[in-house]
């Protein structure tokens, strides 16, 4: 079985490590210049061999995040400026924000990346604002939309997927789990219920959620990152160490382990919530 699909992982060293879950071949590079001075990721979303980027930056606002979309495979960066209205006080100071990346049918070129959350006004009331807004690749700018989803609804930014131009998140309110999409073809949201099933695979007790990917025979491939302690004379100089493995699970839901990818000695540069992310490489071009 041949795939052009990958997982993507920060490694702690400050690595980029993408794996062929197919061959287990790893490609092993240093983390770009461009993320160097900047705190941890938050979080990436992968779209079309481009991930959208979202860094901690505490020097804007206090608590604002920083864009990027880059292309792994070309060795592409583009920093994308937020707008004006959260990142200048004294009109507006971000509180929250939720992020994704897709791309409308009319126009498979340009990608776009929405951002939703609520902004805290600098009145003596602290009132928030709730905003949606849609950055375009080929204007290079940020605008208005008017979406729209019940306030009550709940999801978090590691439970997310953009697939085939559209975002999708986990999501729940009172009356149960469903699936919260934003089209990006009409710029709305869409809702889908949630079926389960018989638990194929088994829950996975590890620090991070792992990254999940098909690999050869339709097995389930999932990347994974655990604590192990080690003996006194451990090299890492302590005797918890942070041990990322490639597992093999097969249709019962027996695991194999393929192969230990990295063990270091300290968290100390991602702080993703995920341990690795399905990656395609592709050619399409980061903006201008």
């Amino acid at each position: 079985m041949q795939t052009s699909q990958r997982f993507l992982r920060i490694d702690d060293a400050r690595g980029v490590q993408i794996i062929d879950p197919v061959t287990g071949f790893i490609a092993e590079t240093p983390i770009p210049e461009e993320f160097e001075d900047l705190l941890p990721f938050s979080w990436m979303i992968h779209c079309d061999g481009l991930m959208l980027c979202i860094c901690d930056h505490w020097t804007r606002g206090g608590s604002n995040a920083r864009l990027a979309v880059w292309n792994p495979f070309l060795g592409r960066i583009k920093w994308i400026e937020p707008s004006v209205q959260w990142i200048e006080p004294p009109v507006h100071r971000r509180v929250d924000d939720y992020y994704g990346i897709g791309y409308g049918v009319a126009s498979r070129d340009n990608y776009k990346i929405l951002r939703l959350g609520y902004n805290q006004s600098s009145s003596a009331s602290a009132d928030t604002i709730r905003v949606f807004e849609i950055y375009e690749f080929m204007s290079g700018s940020w605008r208005g939309i008017n979406a729209w989803f019940a306030a009550d609804i709940v999801f978090r930014n590691s439970e997310c997927v953009s697939v085939m131009g559209n975002m999708y998140w986990l999501a729940q309110n009172t009356e149960g789990s469903f699936v919260l999409c934003f089209d990006f073809s009409v710029e709305a949201f869409k809702f889908f219920k949630v079926t389960t099933g018989p638990a194929v695979v088994p829950r996975l007790q590890f620090a991070f959620r792992p990254g999940f990917s098909i690999g050869k025979h339709r097995n389930i491939m999932a990347w994974c990152k655990d604590t192990v302690e080690e003996d006194e004379t451990s090299p890492h100089g302590c005797n918890w160490v942070y041990v990322a493995t490639f597992y093999e699970v097969d249709r019962n839901g027996v695991f194999t382990r393929v192969l230990e990818t990295s063990r270091s000695g300290s968290y100390q540069y991602s702080s993703l919530p995920i341990c690795s992310y399905v990656y395609v490489p592709s050619l399409v071009p980061v903006p201008e």
